[in-house]
């Protein structure tokens, strides 16, 4: 019987150490925990882009506005890190640009400086979520409509809350 136990022994020793194909693996670099690629012996392909050179007037200059009043598109422009621009519609100039059209589908406006066609990208919102659309076409029909609620209860509010003068007086106690 023991004779049995030494040769099963040996034998599940021997077939352990030679029964792989390759070389022995720690059980880190094969465990089922990692992810799928983990430690591939491949690199990652990535996609690499040429940088899209960056206009001239696109580097000073921002696109902040625009609007279209009965068809006439106006846009704002102005120097990048001054807080106010100049309104242009087709045509007029601000310092070395002028401004030829607004392309709706990319969201830029095509200007042109210093003899060539160049695109200022409309500026990005700094507000997130659904920005709303004003028309100007739309002219008020009237006086705004009344306040809601009931006319008790819109007497009977105060004119001004005196809030009362709360004082603390604290006395050391020797």
């Amino acid at each position: 019987m023991r004779i049995l136990l030494l040769l099963g022994v040996c034998l599940l020793g021997v077939t352990g150490l030679y029964g792989q194909a390759g070389p022995i693996e720690s059980l880190v670099e094969r465990s089922p925990f990692l992810p799928p690629g983990y430690r591939s012996p491949r690199a990652p392909v990535r996609e690499t882009r040429a940088p899209e050179p960056v206009s001239a007037a696109q580097t000073r200059f921002e696109l902040v506005g625009v609007v279209a009043n009965e068809g006439e598109i106006t846009v704002s422009i102005r120097r990048k890190g001054q807080p106010r621009g100049k309104w242009l519609a087709p045509g007029e100039s601000l310092d070395e640009i002028r401004f030829i059209r607004f392309n709706l589908a990319e969201r830029e406006a095509v200007v042109e400086h210093q003899g060539r066609r160049e695109t200022i990208p409309l500026k990005a919102p700094s507000v997130s979520g659904e920005i709303p659309v004003i028309t100007m076409n739309e002219k008020p029909s009237g006086p705004p409509p009344p306040p809601t609620g009931s006319p008790a209860i819109q007497q009977t509010k105060p004119d001004k809350v005196k809030i009362p003068v709360r004082r603390r007086v604290i006395v050391n106690s020797k």
